[in-house]
């Protein structure tokens, strides 16, 4: 009896989540423009014109919230994707840097300068190669996720894509913690 309560709930859960799919979603994204609509799409952005379509279908006390919530997620979404940008292109550069010093070491080593040689290892101590040895790997996978971050933030699709899956996953968490 219990597996056919899960499976039971867990259809309600599907049927809600299409329910909330088709009143919410469907409507914008298949919705056909006007003549007047695709006159001024060129000139308009996609929030604008997904504010647009709010303020007409529902009352103002519920577009207000919504509206600013958007302008304000779209707000942080370009703030945080120039961030992620410029810290993908400062790692980026550091790892050329040390990539560059370590090649010249190298070079060093195998021409057999000894005052060169010399020079270089006065510089490097062993124990700033072995930092570098293992911070490395570390500054890859950080280049790896804000670079990753970057291209996620900075393509609208991607972003609203992961956020709604997101969304929709923690719907189901807390459903499945309360129902199952």
């Amino acid at each position: 009896m219990d597996s056919m309560n899960i499976s039971s709930k867990r259809k309600i859960l599907n049927v809600f989540m299409v329910i909330i799919f088709t009143l919410f979603v469907a409507p914008n994204v298949f919705a056909e423009n006007t003549t007047q609509e695709k006159k001024n799409a060129d000139k308009k952005t996609s929030v604008s014109i997904f504010q647009e379509k709010i303020i007409k279908s529902t009352p103002e006390y519920i577009s207000k919230p919504i509206i600013s919530s958007v302008d304000f997620l779209e707000k942080w979404r370009g703030e945080q994707s120039s961030v992620f940008t410029e810290k993908k292109n400062e790692l980026k550069s550091e790892i050329d840097i040390q990539a560059q010093k370590s090649a010249d070491a190298e070079v060093l080593k195998e021409v057999d300068d000894t005052k060169a040689l010399e020079e270089n290892t006065k510089e490097n101590k062993i124990g700033k190669e072995f930092t570098s040895v293992i911070s490395t790997p570390f500054k890859h996978v950080k280049l790896f996720f804000f670079a990753s971050l970057a291209t996620i933030l900075g393509n609208k699709f991607l972003f609203y894509g992961v956020l709604i899956v997101t969304f929709l996953v923690l719907i189901k968490l807390i459903w499945n913690k309360i129902f199952g």
